[in-house]
């Protein structure tokens, strides 16, 4: 199965780094996401042309001006399924990841998402964030310096 990132949906965060950041969003955000500064804190994205480092995960979802926790290192997991009105919620947002393999913020349209295939365009961002632990959890590390590019 080929790895997804649904996004929008929420995760469970299992642990965080000690060190918690807080900062105000340029745009909005869901718990999870990998962001990045352009001009304001907004969601990470690989694409040339735009690309936006990775260097905070958010602990909590916001929208533009909202200040949240960040932080660097995180595992992120799939939150419990439960019923609410008869309707199932919870769940992963990530599925079909391959163990141990790197892990990538995506291009393209998908800012905020996560990949495991290595963007592979001329100027895209390349540095690998993170690794699959399950098929449905992922360890993150974000960095502070700058990242590759093809």
């Amino acid at each position: 199965m080929a790895f997804g990132d649904a996004g929008g949906v929420d995760v469970l965060v299992l642990a965080a780094e000690p060190q918690f950041v807080h900062v105000t969003l340029a745009g909005p955000v869901q718990l999870g996401d990998p962001i990045g500064y352009d001009s304001g804190w907004v969601r990470a994205l690989a694409t040339v042309g735009s690309v936006v480092q990775a260097r905070y995960v958010a602990l909590e979802s916001g929208e533009e001006g909202d200040v949240i926790q960040v932080a660097r290192e995180v595992i992120l997991a799939p939150t419990p399924v439960y019923l609410v009105g008869g309707e199932e919620r919870g769940g992963g947002r990530f599925s079909g990841a391959t163990l141990d393999a790197a892990v990538y913020v995506a291009e393209g349209a998908t800012a905020g998402r996560y990949t495991q295939t290595k963007p592979s365009t001329s100027g895209d961002a390349t540095t690998a964030i993170g690794r699959a632990i399950a098929a449905d959890t992922l360890h993150i590390r974000c960095q502070s310096e700058p990242d590759s590019t093809v």
